[in-house]
């Protein structure tokens, strides 16, 4: 068989849907042996549990709790777990089969012959030429290694078989990356950066490629660069399926590389050479491991980060096309993180930071918490990029996986679970931040929680997991943000986090300015916490109307003064305007709980944030067509007769539309809150059948009362529809005046 005829064959094995590696949630990696418990938009939510065998010992228990415990005298938490990395027996193996061989003495002539010198000094890769002289190879592996595989799809015992095919091709390509190499370092970085322009990465890629290409490069300078040169692979691969109009970009680079588009556009070669290197658990995987924290500078080599920035340059004629001007490619512009996603004091105190002094705390920290030996180097430098102030950004790259593997040192120790210090296999799934912050571990509380506390988990929810927060660690590593677009507090906030954790796990005494940083924070983006600056924009919403002038002078300015008056006096029975106060109050007296809330009070807090936008909706359009007579009046002195019944229509539509306004907001509060103590309430299903008529009337009264519509009566012939909750105990709570209820009872 050819090679050709072969490849669509490994292609379809690679990516079979059925492959144990490709199933699971793509929102939680957590191992089969667990109760699946994801952070669904900040819901938990658990699914059956499954068993399976471990067949690892435990062997760290006494000496990685000395570490935990404070015990300065053992600080290697590499040796703690019985192991000299964080790498797997099986992915160990592979990581040795396939440095060794593009680092052994013999090299085939195939590989030479495939290397394009071109006149100009670059190189490149003839993958035409190089599958036709791989067909001398791929026979034998046709034979053995492939029937193998495919036996192991419906065979689940057969865990690791297909660690034996990625040996077998690295063991072929390895000659091939050692050629590269050596080719490499007599070329310019700056001839081969017209071929990456597609990427879009073009910068990163060559300062990558001209930092492994120099005589001695630095082991944690080549670790960023697989970071950084990993991270803009999957970027530049997903711009290529959209600019096919193939759809959503999968979420997982394996399934990435699986895409048909970049089969029929690269062609099979070039991305079995990449998958090899990036793609499933069984491969090299070095993309996950690395920014999951599980790689050391001892781990990997140089030309790895080589051969993978060659591969990309030499995708002809496609780099060719892109490098001279032609439109086939519509990158996706980096992310841009709201200017108001965190409140503004906390931008400007986190801004405020120095990092000098930040990086100084953070070596401090280190010295005395579980920091693997083979990890220290990376430690120090990213505390020498923050005293020196030489980059920020440099230091974050390099924190953020350091940071997921010291917490995932303490997770296994305080769970029990001390073999998940190590990479996952094929059949399992990497302990990362979302199963290390997770509620449960099985049917068992999370031990984290006790020993971070709930104001740390807070804090590291919303930076880290929850969908509206940045999510800065997912979207740095999927190339979604850039060093331009990533606002320093972000960043200080991290180094923060960090250095707060480390104190608690470890010796080191934090600094009371810094821990009190996080004690003090009010969390932000569990959509109970959107909901609850939801009622404040309602409620500053209805303050606007409050203040609305009425139209001195006016012929009819009596009855409007009359008309205002009655509106803000009938729903507290003459008592001015302090019901804001009492709604003011109420709220901020009314706890919001999101830390770790049952799935089950979700569809709850979904239709309360429609109804409070929906209500807000209607403050917003009643005031712009105040604003508009209004701003026709102070123009023209006067205000058209059909005009000035349509105004007046709605002066004596106020009264009833303050009351349901209020009445809205103290009932879906009062419910809220009711669902928040019992999220299992024997209710809930009435609940959510009020909830629902509420949102169908507030929808048509927000419709209604646009500028475009203006139809008062049939506003309130929709507000006449509103009714109290379907519940006994709210009827008894303790009425205000004008009929309405305070939340407490």
């Amino acid at each position: 068989m050819s090679v050709l005829g072969f490849l669509p064959l490994l292609s379809r094995i690679l990516f079979r849907k059925s492959h144990p590696w490709a199933a699971g949630p793509a929102f939680s990696y957590a191992p089969n042996i667990y109760q699946k418990v994801c952070h669904n938009g900040g819901w938990i939510q658990e699914s059956g549990s499954q068993n399976r065998q471990n067949d690892q010992q435990d062997t760290s228990s006494s000496c990685l709790g000395k570490i935990i415990m404070g015990d300065t005298s053992v600080t290697d938490a590499s040796s703690a777990v019985g192991v000299d990395s964080f790498l797997s027996s099986a992915v160990k193996d592979l990581f040795v089969t396939a440095i060794s061989a593009c680092r052994a003495s013999n090299n085939p002539g195939f590989a030479q012959r495939v290397v394009i010198r071109d006149p100009d000094g670059s190189i490149g890769l003839d993958f035409t030429k190089m599958a036709k002289m791989l067909r001398g190879d791929l026979p034998n592996m046709i034979s053995s290694d492939i029937d193998e595989i495919s036996g192991s799809f419906n065979n689940p015992a057969s865990k690791y078989s297909s660690f034996g095919y990625f040996k077998r091709l690295h063991s072929i390509i390895g000659p091939l990356v050692r050629e590269v190499f050596h080719c490499a370092k007599n070329t310019s970085a700056a001839i081969i950066a017209p071929r990456l322009i597609w990427t879009e990465r073009a910068d990163v890629l060559v300062e990558a490629f001209d930092l492994c290409c120099s005589p001695l490069p630095d082991k944690v300078s080549v670790l960023l660069a697989l970071q950084t040169t990993t991270c803009a692979v999957e970027r530049a691969l997903g711009n290529v399926i959209v600019s096919a109009g193939a759809g959503s970009i999968p979420f997982l680079l394996k399934d990435i590389l699986g895409h048909p588009v970049l089969l029929e556009v690269f062609g099979e070669v070039p991305i079995t050479l990449l998958t090899a290197l990036m793609g499933p658990p069984s491969s090299l995987n070095l993309r996950n491991l690395a920014w999951h924290g599980f790689l050391s500078p001892e781990d990997i080599v140089p030309e790895w980060v080589v051969f993978i920035v060659i591969v990309l340059s030499s995708i002809r004629p496609f780099a060719d096309l892109c490098s001279l001007g032609s439109e086939i490619l519509q990158p996706r512009s980096s992310l841009q993180y709201k200017a108001d996603m965190y409140p503004q004091h906390f931008q400007l105190y986190m801004n405020g930071l120095d990092m000098r002094s930040l990086g100084e705390d953070l070596f401090r920290a280190f010295q005395t918490a579980p920091v693997p030996v083979q990890s220290k180097p990376v430690w120090t430098r990213i505390a020498e990029e923050m005293v020196s102030n030489k980059s920020s950004w440099t230091a974050l790259q390099l924190l953020l996986p350091q940071f997921e593997t010291i917490l995932r040192i303490v997770f296994a120790r305080v769970n029990k679970q001390e073999f998940r210090v190590l990479t996952a296999e094929q059949d399992e799934f990497f302990t990362t931040f979302d199963e290390i912050l997770a509620v449960n571990v099985g049917s068992e509380e999370n031990g984290i929680r006790s020993v971070l506390g709930d104001k740390y988990l807070i804090f590291l929810l919303d930076l880290l997991i929850y969908p509206k927060g940045p999510r800065i660690r997912h979207r740095i590593s999927h190339g979604e943000v850039d060093e331009q677009h990533c606002p320093i507090y972000l960043i200080n906030a991290v180094i923060v986090a960090v250095i707060g954790v480390l104190a608690k796990v470890s010796s080191h005494e934090q600094s009371s300015s810094l821990d009190r940083i996080i004690q003090h924070y009010e969390p932000q983006f569990h959509p109970v916490d959107e909901l609850r600056r939801k009622y404040q924009s309602f409620l500053s919403s209805l303050r606007t109307l409050e203040a609305w002038p009425t139209i001195a002078g006016y012929s009819r300015s009596i009855r409007t003064e009359e008309a205002f008056s009655a509106a803000f006096c009938a729903v507290d029975n003459g008592a001015g305007s302090s019901w804001f106060a009492m709604l003011g109050n109420t709220l901020r007296d009314c706890p919001f709980e999101s830390l770790y809330r049952p799935a089950s009070e979700c569809p709850v807090t979904k239709l309360i944030h429609s109804i409070i936008d929906n209500a807000d909706l209607s403050v917003v359009n009643i005031g712009e067509f105040l604003r508009i007579r209004h701003s026709t009046y102070v123009k023209d002195g006067s205000i058209p007769r059909q005009s000035e019944s349509n105004y007046l229509s709605l002066i004596q539509l106020l009264p009833p539309l303050i009351q349901a306004w209020m009445e809205t907001f103290l009932q879906t509060l009062w419910l809220f809150q009711r669902v928040q103590r019992e999220p299992d309430h024997p209710e809930m299903a009435r609940f959510l059948t009020w909830l629902r008529k509420t949102l169908q009337v507030w929808q048509n009264v927000g419709k209604l009362s646009a500028s475009y519509r203006n139809d008062w009566p049939k506003v309130l012939s929709w507000l006449a529809r509103l009714s109290p909750p379907p519940t006994r105990q709210f009827a008894q709570v303790r009425p205000l005046p004008g009929g309405h209820h305070v939340v407490r009872e």
